[in-house]
């Protein structure tokens, strides 16, 4: 589970990514993030719309797998971020391996250049 001070839970940090942040799309996910302030802050959400996904049980789940594999690669990413993950298909995320769901968050946090190649080496 992710701890609650990583949550991105400000309205007006969602709006100011909205508005000057930038975005990677992959297939199934896109992410917008947006520098912060503090250098040392990293912080995330994820949105699943009732477009993506009816079902709320499967909005919930989404967002649990998405948070599980943000937590694995706490360590691996550049801190002085926040970020927003939106589900823009909810079917393969659902039934998408652990190691697919892993991948495709990675693909996107290396698109950002938000991955450090060696995370023993701090930014």
């Amino acid at each position: 589970m992710l701890p609650q001070r990583l949550r991105l839970q400000n309205r007006n940090h969602f709006a100011a990514i909205y508005s000057q942040g930038r975005s990677c799309r992959g297939v199934w996910l896109s992410l917008r993030y947006l520098a912060a302030r503090d250098r040392e802050t990293l912080q995330m959400t994820v949105v699943v719309s009732r477009k993506v996904a009816k079902r709320a049980v499967q909005r919930n789940r989404i967002k649990r797998r998405l948070r599980a594999a943000f937590g694995v690669y706490l360590g691996s990413m550049r801190p002085g971020f926040i970020l927003i993950w939106t589900v823009r298909q909810a079917e393969p995320v659902l039934s998408a391996s652990w190691p697919e769901v892993l991948a495709a968050v990675k693909e996107l946090l290396e698109a950002a250049k938000l991955w450090r190649s060696d995370p023993s080496i701090s930014a």
